[in-house]
């Protein structure tokens, strides 16, 4: 038994040179011992690890950082009387192309407005907005180029301490 890590590892190194004889004849196992570096079942087990564990460090950051951050001003977009979902909703003052937040819509057309981090909810102080829509599903409908650009989208709003949701309405989709 080895009584120190370092122990261990030498041994389990140990254990990773001998032939491989479950895999058939005593002929068939030579074959592993042909290859120019000796076969270590724990270096192959070590490289699966750190594969595996780069592939979900890979995936962790492929997260929507808006659907991590509840709160934010709330908001519906509908076509015609019909909610929208599966749309990402930004927001920029008029007049600019600094994005301010941005939102996406669920099944009932109804978003909540985060900061473009993603860092927290963003809240719009009184002013003039205008908002843009990309769609984020391959069923999501397409819309007109004039909604993706900040500068000239039909979609604006002036917001005061009174408006209390942001509802956000464009020409039906066929």
């Amino acid at each position: 038994k080895p009584d120190t890590y370092v122990g261990m590892l030498k041994t389990l190194a140990q254990l990773g040179d001998e032939p491989d004889r479950s895999r058939g004849t005593e002929q068939d196992s030579s074959r592993w011992n042909s290859y120019p570096y000796p076969r270590n079942r724990w270096l192959d087990m070590r490289n699966a690890i750190l594969l595996i564990s780069a592939c979900l460090l890979a995936m962790s950051g492929c997260e929507d950082s808006s659907a991590k951050v509840a709160g934010g001003t709330p908001g519906s977009l509908v076509a015609g009387e019909t909610p929208v979902p599966d749309f990402e909703v930004k927001v920029f003052e008029v007049g600019s192309s600094i994005l301010l937040g941005v939102g996406t819509t669920g099944h009932d057309g109804k978003f909540q407005l985060v900061r473009p981090n993603g860092d927290g909810p963003l809240w719009l102080y009184p002013g003039e907005f205008a908002f843009t829509l990309e769609s984020l599903g391959p069923a999501a409908p397409r819309l007109a180029v004039v909604y993706a650009n900040a500068t000239k989208t039909p979609l604006k709003v002036k917001w005061n301490a009174q408006v209390k949701s942001l509802d956000l309405k464009i020409p039906a989709i066929k």
